[in-house]
């Protein structure tokens, strides 16, 4: 009968692993991007002005897609745009940038002597950080559009630049993209 029992409670304890790994894999499955390949489109570039590569997510509507590193430059400003992805035109996107667990370094002036002291001690905090920022834009068919984000002054940050083509002075022209407000999805 203990024999019995043990072989009993050994199945119920593979059923129950088995059913938590399925539950998990479930929960972690995210829609990749996948640019679309017809209809109205615009082309946009992602760039990281911060050293770290965060999560970045694009949705249409409830239809939230996870964009892997691949589409993610490191560059400045200024450098050139060497990958370009094609986006959905003409309906709202939202683009939200998630840093996590980062390190951070804080340093401030404090006064322990009162008000009126005339020194300050300079003390630095450590720790890990995470932040989300969002962006929200309609993108217009043919447009081209340059998202950068970063960790700036310890917060995260994201913006986009409409760049068009000026032929007469043979240069681009940065426009910067006033955000929209999404429908929120339930």
């Amino acid at each position: 009968m203990h024999t019995f029992m043990i072989a009993l409670l050994k199945r119920r304890i593979l059923a129950i692993t088995l059913l938590l790994m399925l539950t998990s894999i479930a929960g972690c499955t995210t829609n990749r991007y996948v640019p679309p390949s017809d209809g109205r489109v615009s082309t946009f570039s992602l760039s990281s002005l911060s050293k770290e590569v965060p999560k970045v997510n694009v949705s249409f509507g409830c239809e939230k897609m996870f964009l892997n590193s691949d589409f993610i430059e490191q560059r400045a400003p200024d450098d050139k745009v060497e990958k370009r992805t094609v986006l959905r035109a003409g309906e709202v996107a939202t683009i939200q940038v998630a840093y996590e667990n980062v390190r951070r370094r804080d340093d401030a002036l404090s006064n322990e002597d009162g008000i009126y002291a005339s020194h300050f001690l300079k003390k630095t905090a450590t720790g890990f950080k995470s932040c989300r920022s969002t962006l929200s834009f309609i993108p217009e068919e043919g447009g081209h559009y340059e998202i950068y984000f970063g960790l700036v002054s310890g917060r995260c940050s994201v913006r986009a630049l409409q760049v068009d083509y000026n032929a007469d002075d043979e240069r681009n022209e940065y426009n910067r993209v006033m955000g929209v407000n999404r429908k929120t999805c339930h």
